[in-house]
């Protein structure tokens, strides 16, 4: 377990930086993770380079889930009220920062191959997440571009992470549009099945639909076709 006194990890700090240069790094070395609590500086402290006058950064498990209601519905969640903790606040002068609360002791197995995969730690530089939005539109291979980003900026990337930067710009698709395209080209009729608001099914029926159900009423035969969808999410197209 890694002991660590207040005075050894920069307990000042009076550079333009948000928080102590060295924070980061002794972030990441005892896993703590989640920016829990902050309150910005105001103009009554003299150091306005300081972006925080007070700062906490806890253990991704602290706290513990409250639920509501009477559901019995199970649930996983990742908070075990683990105390692990840094907090920080401006000196009385309001010149610096020092930590005036560490805690490095969690309550669960530790390591560095978990922390590594936490969403946080996984994200991509806003640069780097452009020039791969950039890629994926072209159709290269997801895993080929995979290994690429975790060679160049040594952070895990998952392939469903690669799927998600994917369906970003992707999410837009109109239901209104679609309906449209299909009377329009196809001259379909068209029955929308909605929930309070919330799209379930659509039904589409062409005249040669038509025709062969006036033909052939006592026949009813349904057939499931497996699809992706550009969101990578599954579907099935009952035909009738």
């Amino acid at each position: 377990m890694i002991s660590v006194s207040s005075t050894n990890v920069e307990r000042d700090h009076s550079g333009g930086d948000s928080v102590p240069s060295l924070l980061p790094v002794f972030v990441a070395h005892v896993y703590v993770s989640e920016h829990r609590d902050s309150r910005k500086i105001d103009s009554k402290y003299p150091n306005q380079d300081l972006k925080y006058f007070k700062l906490k950064f806890n253990c991704i498990r602290g706290g513990l889930v409250c639920p509501q209601g009477t559901a019995k519905r199970k649930t996983s969640t990742l908070k075990i009220d683990c105390p692990a903790h840094i907090y920080l606040r401006a000196t009385p002068d309001g010149r610096n920062l020092e930590i005036r609360s560490l805690n490095v002791s969690h309550n669960h197995e530790i390591s560095e191959e978990l922390f590594r995969h936490l969403p946080q730690q996984r994200k991509l530089p806003p640069e780097v997440r452009e020039q791969a939005k950039v890629l994926l539109d072209l159709d290269v291979n997801k895993k080929l571009l995979q290994q690429k980003l975790q060679r160049d900026t040594g952070k895990i990337v998952t392939l469903k992470d690669l799927s998600n930067l994917a369906a970003q710009d992707k999410r837009s698709n109109d239901l209104g549009e679609a309906v449209t395209l299909l009377q329009d080209k196809y001259d379909v009729d068209i029955e929308i099945l909605k929930e309070e608001d919330t799209f379930v099914g659509l039904f589409i029926q062409t005249l040669k639909m038509k025709n062969i159900f006036e033909n052939f009423p006592e026949f009813l035969a349904f057939d499931a076709t497996y699809k992706l969808l550009s969101m990578n999410m599954s579907t099935f197209i009952f035909l009738v």
